[in-house]
């Protein structure tokens, strides 16, 4: 808690006016016992905030006044009025202060969008995508950006056209904030040649978004240059060709040229093409980019969207509305930022195992604050709480 301080929470409530005519649950509180549910409990609900925001423990770390009490359709009400750009903000201050200190260097420069789905009732979403044919389901989608090993950027989306990830990571990619060094990674998900186009086009006062795009085998093109022989083999990859190339979409060139590499996988002797509008890097370099992101997937990002959904419960909406849903992804994220890197620091290999380390380490530090304040004697504890 002590790395998210109540008085920055405080300040920036104050900002953004969060707690305007709101004299219990103001954002510092709110932010608090999210937090706090999401990871104590493995089956949130709004009942369950309720039963943590009346606990001893909770009340000692977030400072509450003596017998301060609220109810579940408060803290809903509260989820759903209170701006959820006051959560996207804090997201951002969390993964900032985070930022850098797990991945190494290559891995910190790699930017990969990721997305997942999240079902419903109909009866319980009006909005969102359809499940197919089916009327009794509704759907979300979150493609979640992430660097390294820590999620940087989330969105969702509700509209049946968003079900392309040609739509879906076009938009997350274009809204993200983007370093100079970093590169974005994509699977064959993308293909649109608009995109591609986006991508590298110079944007006043900016830098094109360097990418690496895996494409399907055979695509249509027209070289327009050659690359330089360099290093065109390693023990794992070869490189059987690498050229500038002009692509079509609708049987139309387009404007942008692009790198088009074709690598061999000498296990599989398979072949896969890449695109990538970076030139400062050898064909094996741009390949090695995507071998990362493979890497990266099987170590982590593989079980992320699982340890999301079980373990901080993004599967189980606490409530309907927009609003709600989004300050609920950021809270959650932000509790993902925190065990990842408690994880990554202690050398745990479980997501599952950190969380729970993660809490009894919390609860011994509130023990610890109990005790202090009762000078040893808890009797003392339960006059202030009486």
């Amino acid at each position: 808690m002590d790395l998210v301080p109540k008085l920055e929470l405080s300040r920036l409530a104050a900002h953004m006016k969060v707690d305007h005519q709101v004299k219990k649950l103001d954002g510092a509180t709110m932010f608090q016992v999210i937090l706090f549910s999401l990871l104590n409990s493995n089956r949130l609900s709004l009942r369950v905030m309720e039963a943590f925001y009346h606990q001893t423990s909770f009340q000692q770390i977030a400072d509450l006044d003596k017998g301060a009490t609220t109810r579940f359709n408060s803290i809903r009400d509260r989820i759903c009025t209170m701006p959820s750009g006051y959560f996207e903000k804090m997201f951002y201050r969390v993964y900032d202060r985070f930022a850098g200190c797990l991945a190494t260097s290559k891995q910190a420069k790699l930017l990969r969008f990721d997305s997942t789905m999240v079902a419903v009732s109909a009866k319980l979403l009006e909005w969102g995508m359809r499940v197919g044919k089916s009327k009794d389901k509704k759907q979300l989608k979150f493609t979640i950006g992430l660097k390294g090993l820590l999620p940087e950027s989330v969105h969702l989306f509700s509209s049946q056209q968003a079900l392309s990830e040609d739509i879906a990571l076009r938009q997350a990619t274009l809204s993200s904030a983007h370093s100079q060094e970093s590169v974005v990674v994509f699977d064959r998900g993308l293909q649109a040649r608009s995109t591609f186009c986006e991508l590298a086009d110079c944007r006043p006062d900016e830098e094109p978004i360097s990418f690496v795009c895996r494409m399907k085998d055979k695509v249509k093109h027209r070289i327009v240059a050659g690359r330089l022989k360099e290093e065109y083999e390693d023990e794992n990859i070869g490189i059987e060709s690498d050229h500038w190339v002009d692509l079509y979409a609708k049987g139309k060139r387009i404007r942008h040229p692009f790198r088009l590499i074709v690598a061999r996988i000498k296990k599989k002797n398979t072949t896969i093409t890449f695109l990538t509008n970076i030139d400062t890097l050898t064909a094996l370099e741009v390949a090695a980019i995507y071998e990362q992101r493979w890497a990266i997937e099987a170590a982590a990002a593989a079980v992320f969207f699982k340890f999301l959904k079980q373990e901080l419960n993004l599967s189980h909406l606490v409530c309907r509305e927009e609003n709600g849903i989004k300050v609920m992804v950021y809270m959650t994220l932000i509790a993902a930022i925190l065990l990842i890197v408690y994880k990554e620091k202690n050398q745990i290999n479980s997501y599952k195992i950190a969380n729970i380390r993660f809490v009894q380490e919390l609860e011994m530090e509130v023990i610890k604050q109990i005790v202090l304040l009762c000078g040893g004697d808890l009797g003392k504890l339960y006059e202030k709480f009486k």
